[in-house]
């Protein structure tokens, strides 16, 4: 018999039950009972990688409202002044019929681990963990374990990868667009992808890239080199990205202001001295701790690994030049700007994002499409099966919005769904 389980008891488990990365739970003697269960039915599909780690679609219907709460306590609580907007918020939230979960069951030796989508649900430590509350989740182990049945039988009689490949929608898979498509679909996503920067600077950045195409890496360099030189190229960087205010500061202020000053010990000599920087510089890492923390050294902005630019100062036997890098994605309008600017006052700089932000700017790259129970800023940091892709949409109405979702569908290429196999 089915387990009846709807769509908004799922969603509160993702609520109320998500786990912090190490975090441990207590679940009840009869949970682990059926949590040993599930992992025999799992043991008879191949796991996802070499160790035991398998993924898996489970499907969950939206129900009748009495699954999405009890509109008398919630009444009460005043939350819902009427219960047509009990319904009407039903109805928002839950506007299908059929909802999709990827689960994700890790075992390693004694430890345990469960994921309804991207949600820490349920981890076991083999040690006892010391909290009040142990949770009775059986309801959703056995739906889970049904599940997993109807996977085995499908893959034994040759028709559940085809049947998961006809009946997944879209909105929960992964692939990639052509940016200018996209563009041509909604101008917000050219807007989404160029910030305010103008023609004109687009023209001038694709000019400077070519060039430096043909070129290569720089030859020029700074013959002698400062402190003071240094802040002086960073507000170049500054003024060219437009930065606030700096028509009011000295090279150095904007330094201060917008840079990380755990700088190993760049502001502690004299700024005008050549001799006192090439010694700083010949510093070790060990030796410039001892000054001040050189954690953050050459960090042109301050900011999380995902909006960070730096401008790299690095030295051979003909002199210094400078590399420019930071988030593409995030700070594309930024260093664009700093490029240019850079370019136009014949610094020598090396870019490493010069070449994949040519592409976005000028729409000849990939946007990644990824799971409307994904959150896209999350592939920032890696996992998408595409290389070089820095642009990600999420098929949820901020990102990609119902009267778009046909036409960016049709304009995807879908990378195809893992397949399931016996072992």
């Amino acid at each position: 018999m089915e387990k009846k389980i709807y769509a908004p008891t799922i969603a509160q488990i993702e609520r109320s039950q998500s786990l912090r990365f190490g975090e441990y739970c207590s679940v009840t003697k009869q949970t682990k009972e059926m949590i040993s269960l599930l992992m025999e039915r799992l043991m008879r599909l191949q796991a996802y990688r070499d160790d035991e780690c398998w993924r898996f679609w489970v499907y969950a219907f939206r129900g009748p409202i009495e699954a999405f709460g009890n509109y008398e306590e919630l009444h009460e609580s005043g939350e819902y002044d009427t219960y047509d907007d009990f319904v009407r918020t039903w109805k928002r939230i839950y506007n299908n019929d059929m909802y999709w979960y990827e689960v994700s069951v890790s075992r390693y030796k004694e430890f345990f681990s469960l994921c309804i989508n991207d949600s820490l649900v349920i981890n076991l430590s083999p040690e006892k963990v010391n909290t009040w509350f142990e949770w009775d989740c059986v309801q959703l182990i056995e739906f889970l374990i049904e599940h997993v049945e109807k996977i085995i039988a499908g893959v034994q009689d040759g028709t559940y990868n085809q049947w998961l490949d006809s009946v997944l929608p879209y909105r929960y898979r992964t692939g990639v667009i052509l940016r200018k498509v996209l563009w041509k679909i909604d101008r917000r996503y050219k807007k989404w992808s160029l910030r305010d920067l103008t023609e004109q600077e687009i023209a001038d950045y694709i000019a400077y890239s070519n060039q430096d195409a043909l070129i290569g890496k720089t030859t020029e360099r700074i013959k002698n080199m400062t402190a003071q030189r240094y802040f002086d190229i960073c507000a170049i960087c500054y003024r060219g990205a437009k930065y606030e205010d700096v028509d009011k500061m000295t090279s150095e202020q904007m330094y201060l202001r917008f840079a990380d000053d755990r700088d190993g010990g760049l502001r502690t000599f004299d700024r005008n001295s050549p001799e006192e920087f090439d010694k700083w510089y010949a510093l070790s890492t060990d030796e410039k701790w001892k000054i001040e923390n050189p954690s953050h050294l050459w960090e042109l902005r301050a900011g999380s690994s995902y909006t960070r630019i730096h401008l790299y100062l690095s030295k051979d036997k003909d002199g210094y030049y400078v590399s420019l890098s930071g988030a593409e994605e995030a700070c594309t309008d930024d260093l664009v700007r700093m490029y240019c600017a850079l370019k136009r006052n014949n610094i020598p700089v090396n870019f490493y994002e010069r070449e994949i932000i040519a592409k976005k700017i000028i729409g000849d790259d990939y946007v990644g499409i990824v799971p409307c129970t994904d959150a896209a800023w999350r592939y920032s940091y890696g996992s998408f099966p595409k290389e070089g892709v820095i642009s990600f949409l999420s098929f949820n109405l901020e990102d990609v919005p119902k009267k778009n979702e046909h036409a960016v569908i049709r304009s995807t290429d879908w990378f195809p769904l893992k397949l399931q196999h016996l072992k």
